[in-house]
């Protein structure tokens, strides 16, 4: 059966190389974007890479599987892409939260402007 070729949009996963270039560290080096992307995951809210086998080096055949960033770890392009999309960095996403409840609170100012009290009884 004909399989066409995936165009790289189409692929339902991304490298460290990817979400390197993403991130505009295209000049950190393997090591680096490993640790800056660890540091994402645990402060940031990044999506983990996928689990991977991890063969455990004790002479037994024992795997585990791990979600550590590694230099062959990939993501879920969805993922990344929602987070790259939704990101604010922590002030600024409370700078907006303010802003939002200072708009509701002029806006319940103004609609309470129009209230009418009516006297009387039943209508």
């Amino acid at each position: 059966m004909y399989q066409p070729v995936l165009d790289e949009a189409d692929e339902p996963t991304v490298t460290l190389s990817w979400v390197r270039r993403q991130l505009g560290r295209t000049k950190y080096g393997e090591r680096r974007i490993i640790a800056y992307l660890s540091l994402l995951i645990d402060q940031q809210g990044f999506p983990p890479p996928l689990p991977e086998l991890n063969l455990v080096r004790d002479g037994s055949a024992a795997h585990t599987l791990t979600s550590e960033v590694r230099a062959t770890s990939i993501w879920p392009r969805k993922a990344v892409l929602a987070w790259l999309d939704d990101y604010l960095p922590p002030a600024n996403a409370a700078q907006v939260d303010e802003m939002a409840r200072r708009d509701a609170a002029a806006d319940m100012d103004s609609a309470a402007g129009t209230l009418r009290v009516v006297q009387g009884g039943r209508a």
